[in-house]
């Protein structure tokens, strides 16, 4: 609607400006005189009768720099058909970029939503492997107390031995 406003409004304003040069406001040679308009008056009956040799003149005598506002509003009408492919033209384009934008942002955010997962299960990963390290300093550690024990144990073996060996020399 605003466009067809706008374009009504251009094409009047266009008709205004031509109307204010048109032929039919001025003469044909311009400013003229009343005896110089007599005297053409006089010139064109002549012999061969008022109507002339072709009948009478339908066209208009327009100076170099004028225009018909037949040509005028053929030449607006151009001027609005070639607007209006242009018009179609970038509202395609439009239309193309926009889907164009759609997709970059639905691939954006179906990579986002990739990494975001991607990243939840590295840090569940991970947790696991931290989880087992501390697993498997735990069994160190009790690998250690356990072989601590062990060597403990054999220590009073190996000083009962001795002291066994000790009485059975004092002993004999």
């Amino acid at each position: 609607m605003k466009s067809t406003t706008r374009l009504a409004c251009t094409v009047l304003f266009v008709f205004s400006l031509l109307l204010s040069g048109c032929a039919l406001f001025e003469s044909s040679g311009g400013t003229t005189t009343k005896q110089e308009s007599k005297t053409e008056k006089q010139s064109n009956v002549g012999s061969t009768g008022y109507l002339g040799d072709g009948g009478p003149t339908t066209a208009l005598d327009t100076s170099p720099g004028q225009k018909s506002l037949l040509e005028a509003l053929r030449e607006t009408k151009e001027q609005v058909a070639t607007l209006q492919r242009e018009r179609d033209e970038l509202r395609v384009e439009v239309r193309n970029l926009q889907m164009r934008e759609a997709d970059a942002l639905s691939e954006g955010s179906s990579e986002k939503g990739k990494r975001i997962s991607l990243e939840a299960e590295l840090g569940q990963v991970q947790n696991k492997v931290r989880d087992r390290d501390a697993r498997l300093l735990d069994v160190a550690i009790e690998k250690a107390k356990l072989e601590k024990r062990s060597l403990e144990l054999e220590i009073e073996i190996v000083k009962m031995k001795i002291a066994a060996a000790e009485a059975a020399a004092m002993g004999r």
